[in-house]
């Protein structure tokens, strides 16, 4: 068993090997690599109009430049537009400030050519600021004020990544060296902490404004995904689900005052944020006390049964019925799919727990999945935690499958 648990901890290092950091994150502690990072950036996976300078300016990137896996800044020859002002040379990633000079960077003259030095956090008072050999300094952007979302989404999908790559059979046969009640438990285990966290961050969230507007601002920001996400919670905060209500906006005039932070790229067309805006606005107005009526149709629900298996579960409580009951007599049949799960089990459920103190955890584990990635499902299918005979998918075993690759805990 413990040889299992150091194999595989092996394994899941290679996944992330280069420089690695430990932040808190909403689960707890979390590693995130550099190269996580550097992904980031290649992939623009993040809102343009929040990049700034450390004095405020305006950053466009143009070029994002070229990946260097060699030695040498990480991105060669970017363009970059700083307060209207056309800037060419490369770019070199850190976690912090500090780490320039740490890592020799301002004597070396393979770096006098950086022009940004991006950082993923403030720096902090008095932190040295990059220098190169040549006394050049470049301009510095902290990436963390411009992310959509938390850090663990962005280690989560760079974790899936890896396992939609190919490494979800080396994991699998790693994973397979544990007993099964030992394996499952252990997913059991991280699924648990994530439901804690949530309930966590909910009770914070509903100190901060009341249960009706909560619940405007999560769906809202699930309705975004995890690109747009930011975008919809702004749309969120600057119109209250009271102004939706007296007074409903027209969703072009709401996307359209938004144009140009909006991520449409790769998109499916039916999830074009326009759409999901007209989605929500046509809801609100055939059920304006959705929150109300969402937070009634959950306090029926009876605590315990997170031990079942999940089959068992969601026939001896009437899921399916219960599911059905919610979205049409709460959300009007608006929504539905994965959507619809996802909105439950990150902010229904947590919330209504929150709010009562009635720990539905047995429902959020045992709920339908939402946005499960296929290698995620492939991974979990290969150890055996579902298909047949084990059971079918469930939110939980993702929960557990997400904590489980993305810290490396197994």
């Amino acid at each position: 068993s413990r040889g299992g648990h150091r194999f595989l901890a092996a394994m899941i290092e290679q996944l992330f090997a280069d420089e690695v950091r430990e932040v808190q994150g909403l689960y707890g502690p979390l590693r995130i690599s550099e190269r996580l990072l550097q992904r980031i950036w290649e992939r623009r996976d993040y809102s343009e109009s929040r990049l700034r300078t450390l004095d405020g300016r305006r950053i466009r990137v143009l070029r994002t430049g070229s990946w260097n896996h060699l030695e040498g800044p990480d991105f060669l020859d970017a363009t970059l537009e700083i307060e209207g002002e056309l800037v060419r040379g490369d770019v070199e990633i850190h976690f912090r400030s500090r780490n320039w000079r740490e890592h020799g960077h301002h004597l070396d003259p393979a770096f006098s050519s950086v022009v940004l030095h991006v950082v993923l956090f403030l720096p902090d008072s008095g932190e040295a600021e990059a220098v190169t050999s040549k006394g050049g300094r470049p301009c510095v952007c902290a990436l963390l004020e411009a992310l959509d979302c938390g850090l663990e989404e962005y280690a989560e999908q760079e974790a899936v990544r890896q396992l939609c790559g190919g490494d979800a059979a080396d994991l699998s046969e790693a994973f397979a060296i544990l007993p099964a009640e030992e394996g499952d438990e252990h997913l059991r285990r991280i699924a648990k902490g994530r439901w804690k966290a949530k309930v966590n961050w909910a009770a914070t969230r509903l100190k901060g404004t009341t249960w009706e507007e909560v619940n405007h601002q999560v769906l809202l920001e699930v309705l975004g995904y995890r690109r747009n996400r930011a975008v919809m919670a702004a749309i969120a905060l600057g119109h209250p689900l009271s102004s939706f209500c007296e007074n409903p906006p027209d969703p072009d005039e709401l996307f359209v005052a938004r144009q140009g932070e909006w991520k449409l790229a790769g998109g499916r067309p039916a999830n074009h944020p326009c759409l999901r805006l007209q989605q929500y606005v046509q809801m609100v107005s055939r059920k304006p006390n959705w929150p109300d009526l969402a937070r009634e149709s959950s306090l029926g629900l009876e605590p315990g049964g997170e031990d079942d298996e999940t089959s068992r579960f969601r026939k001896r409580r009437g899921m399916p019925r219960k599911r059905e009951a919610l979205a049409e007599g709460a959300l009007g049949g608006a929504i539905g799919g994965s959507r619809l799960n996802t909105w439950v089990v990150d902010g229904l459920l947590p919330l209504v727990t929150a709010d009562t103190g009635q720990d539905l955890f047995g429902w959020w584990f045992h709920w339908y999945a939402g946005d499960a990635p296929e290698g995620l499902v492939r991974f979990l299918r290969e150890i055996g935690v579902t298909g047949k005979p084990s059971g079918p998918l469930c939110n939980g075993w993702v929960q557990g499958g997400l904590g489980a690759v993305t810290a490396r805990l197994l």
